[in-house]
């Protein structure tokens, strides 16, 4: 683990070169209060800081005492804050008294006439922080924050004027092991199926070609998938204003993705279909015209130049046939080498085709249902019915095609015609997609009503159902393992499910999350699109399924829980689950409306068995699991938060404030009238809200306005999440001088009473921090989908006591 600081917000440190001058002797320890001697009246003098009493943890934990000494001159540009660095030192913190002397050297200061303070000396401030050991003073100090990471800092002590023959009086320096909840942050990929860079909530996948076996001899299944993103894993802020998306081949192997970026194709082009005959012989069509990827890179066939919407491949003894299909009717077949265009009966797209050796090719377009087969030299139109989209044309072997009809029959070539495939076994109401391994292994789902998705297995006679799944969401053909045998649904947010004979298991997932809430180091829940329901025991993961005969399309906004067994979440078409320690059940659907209101929620907040929802029309109230009721309606709310069931905040669009007495809700002034989305405190007097480029502080009397400088301008969101129309930011008080705030970029900073710090690296990974939780010496923020970038999902929030140090367990399980 490395909690090594990489981008400075408080203390730039440009130089680092030895000085001499005033030299400022220092000791100092943890848990403590740190009392300096009276300088001496000299050029030289020192700052005797003596510590003692220190914590038995020192002894087990490493930790470095800094010390700096720093003057103001004006911000050189919008992001920086004019801190200029005079001495910087640092020595380990031990058991007993314990001395650490600083160089200073004035005269940098007093040369510069455009240093802020005192004209006649020099307006000197001091740091002191508690560092962990991984910091490195001659490898991170350039550029960086030294206290990124820090257990405790205190910046900035002064100011004090200092001249030759006069010397500062420095007060007492009180620096604790336990000052902050969160003293690093660490990517975490346990809500993430698949691997860090498993493909995105947005693009998903758009094909897909399983094979077996060809791992390196390995034996495992190789996945290829379809989706776009920049030819870097984590631009800089001047390729954020300019970057360029491409397609990208991602492969996955041994159950982890990787990329592959087609940087010599046109940012223009979409990657359509692919197919694959061989690890290292796999076809891609695109609107670029036909790729090819040779298990190292990604380069165009030249002699294909029609844009291209399906692509098939097959080996036929020792010879290998790729067909491609296009617009207008055009088809390519090809034997790797020598490439033929072709023109089929019809004007329109080619959205289906497949190959079985040299004289036998079928291809279909879904715009006018037809269907097309090839003999070797010319195209003919095939019987069938028509005027009906034609989905998943398939060619297992010689003499065999299958083709589904939109809402009609399922068709088999007889070979000199299409003859209807039997449905017995098949659960009515389903659109069918299948898999044709055979004609006697042929692989199918279906979903129903956006409730749940069966799986099914036709043996040459029947259909049997092998298992049901509570995910829904626009999925595509299966893709049948000829190799290793069952098949893969694609679907969108990434999801990959694998069916056997047997059982369908998701093997690849990016839940779309959406909010978050900690009780403990052993509770805590996390909701998100598609009904997705997370609970954290302290040990690992579990994602439970919606309740019973819900649909899974509904997005769960908000969440609430007081500890593991009392959670409510809430979310779109009047959405209200809970859960009481052993399962979710329902509290209001769009059928139930428990309020009487039609309303999507987007916020919770409860204590003990009331809970307060903050919804589209309104504040409703539920008492219990069966009496809820609007208690303020007519405005749009979007977050609650409460120090005590008499005393609660709702916030929402316009910057309407609102609050809670315990018997009526009054309007309270508010100083903006931006959206308001997140609010989070730590007593009556200290809340916090956050918005559209808004941020507003309550003190027990009035609320204001907190100027956005930039150290918080981008925290802020600017726009409108790409998932959801809100301006939903993480947003954590911990206590009146610590809060932690995320921002569209993946940042996290952290208010300490005084500076604004930046607390996460600072690369920026275009993924909206939209969530903050913690308790009990641990945190978690969530982050949301927006681009392909890779990014983590998780970041645990690594408490002074060591909580979540190490990567969190995943779920085993994924409904």
């Amino acid at each position: 683990m490395n909690h090594t600081p990489r981008v400075a917000r408080v203390l730039r440190l440009t130089s680092l070169a030895a000085v001499i001058g005033i030299s400022t002797a220092l000791a100092a320890c943890a848990d403590k209060a740190f009392t300096p001697s009276q300088a001496t009246l000299s050029r030289k003098f020192s700052l005797q800081i003596t510590a003692t009493g220190l914590l038995s943890q020192v002894a087990t934990k490493p930790l470095f005492l800094m010390v700096g000494a720093v003057y103001r001159g004006p911000p050189q540009g919008t992001e920086d804050d004019g801190i200029r660095i005079l001495s910087l030192t640092w020595s380990r913190v031990v058991q007993g008294t314990q001395s650490v002397t600083l160089p200073v050297d004035i005269a940098p200061c007093l040369a510069d006439a455009t240093r802020l303070g005192s004209k006649d000396g020099c307006t000197m401030y001091l740091a002191a922080g508690i560092l962990p050991d991984s910091f490195n003073i001659t490898t991170d100090s350039g550029g960086k924050d030294p206290f990124m990471n820090a257990y405790d800092v205190q910046f900035p002590i002064g100011p004090f004027d200092v001249v030759p023959g006069r010397a500062p009086t420095i007060p007492a320096i009180d620096l604790s092991l336990s000052r902050f909840g969160a003293v690093a942050w660490e990517k975490d990929e346990a809500l993430r199926l698949g691997g860090a860079v498993s493909p995105n909530a947005q693009s998903g996948v758009l094909g897909i070609a399983p094979l077996s076996g060809y791992t390196n001899g390995a034996g495992s299944t190789v996945i290829f998938a379809l989706s776009r993103g920049s030819d870097f894993p984590a631009p800089t802020n001047n390729q954020i204003n300019n970057f360029q998306t491409y397609p990208q081949l991602q492969i996955n192997q041994n159950g982890k993705w990787r990329r592959l970026t087609a940087t010599t194709a046109a940012t223009s082009t979409n990657f359509n279909d692919v197919s694959a005959l061989t690890e290292g012989d796999v076809y891609i069509s695109s609107t670029g015209g036909l790729y090819h990827y040779d298990g190292s890179a990604i380069a165009k066939v030249a002699a294909v130049t029609d844009s291209l919407n399906s692509v098939a491949s097959v080996t036929a003894g020792t010879s290998r046939y790729v067909i491609a299909g296009g617009e207008g009717g055009v088809v390519w077949i090809g034997n790797t080498a020598t490439w033929q265009r072709y023109t089929v009966g019809v004007t329109t797209r080619i959205d289906g085709v497949c190959i079985t050796g040299p004289n036998e090719a079928f291809a279909s377009s879904s715009t006018n249902g037809g269907l097309f087969r090839f003999n070797g030299t010319t195209w003919t139109s095939v019987p069938g019915p028509t005027n009906s989209a034609k989905l998943d044309l398939q060619c297992p072997a010689a003499g065999q095609a299958y083709v589904l009809t939109q809402n009609g029959p399922l068709l088999r070539w007889s070979g000199t015609g299409w003859t209807q495939l039997s449905t017995t076994g098949l659960s009515p109401g389903r659109l069918i997609r299948w898999g044709v391994l055979s004609s006697n292994e042929i692989y199918a789902y279906g979903d129903s009503a956006n409730v749940d998705r069966a799986f099914y297995r036709f043996d040459g006679a029947t259909w049997r159902e092998i298992s049901r799944l509570r995910f829904t969401q626009s999925g595509g053909r299966p893709w049948p393992d000829a190799r290793g045998g069952g098949a893969y649904v694609l679907s969108s947010f990434g999801r990959v499910e694998r069916m056997t004979a047997t059982s369908a298991t998701a093997i690849s997932y990016m839940p779309p999350l959406r909010d978050a809430i900690m009780t403990s180091a052993t509770s805590a829940f996390v909701v998100g699109w598609n009904a997705f329901l997370a609970r954290w025991d302290g040990v690992k993961w579990t994602v439970d399924a919606p309740p019973p005969a819900t649909q899974t399309i509904r997005i769960l906004q908000g969440v609430w829980s007081d500890g593991p067994k009392n959670a409510w979440a809430v979310g779109n078409s009047n959405t209200i689950y809970r859960y009481d320690g052993t399962g979710w059940s329902v509290v209001s659907d769009f059928s139930k409306q428990l309020s009487g209101t039609p309303d999507s929620y987007n916020g919770v907040w409860g204590s003990g068995a009331d809970v307060w929802i903050a919804g589209s029309a309104g504040i409703t109230h539920c008492r219990s699991t069966t009496s809820c009721s609007v208690e303020s309606g007519g405005n749009v709310m979007y977050g609650l938060w409460g120090s005590s069931s008499s005393n609660i905040f709702a916030i929402g669009a316009g910057g309407r404030i609102q609050r809670y007495n315990g018997t009526a809700w009054t309007t309270m002034n508010s100083p903006t009238s931006r959206t308001l989305v997140r609010i989070s405190g730590s007593g009556a007097s200290d809340v916090w809200a956050v918005g559209d480029s808004v941020l507003v502080h309550y003190d027990g009397t009035q609320w204001t306005d907190v100027p956005l400088t930039f150290k918080t301008s981008w925290l802020a969101s600017r726009a409108p999440s790409s998932l959801q129309n809100l301006f939903q930011l993480g947003l954590w008080a911990r206590g009146p001088k610590e809060l932690y705030m995320g921002g569209d970029n993946g940042q996290i900073s952290r208010w300490d009473g005084t500076e604004w710090r930046e607390v996460t690296l600072g690369e920026p990974y275009l993924r909206r921090i939209i969530a903050i939780t913690g308790a009990g010496g641990c945190a978690i923020a969530i982050t949301e989908g927006q681009t392909d970038f890779v990014q983590p999902t998780v970041w645990r929030g690594i408490g002074p006591s060591g909580c979540q140090s190490s990567p969190m367990v995943g779920p085993t399980n994924w409904p």
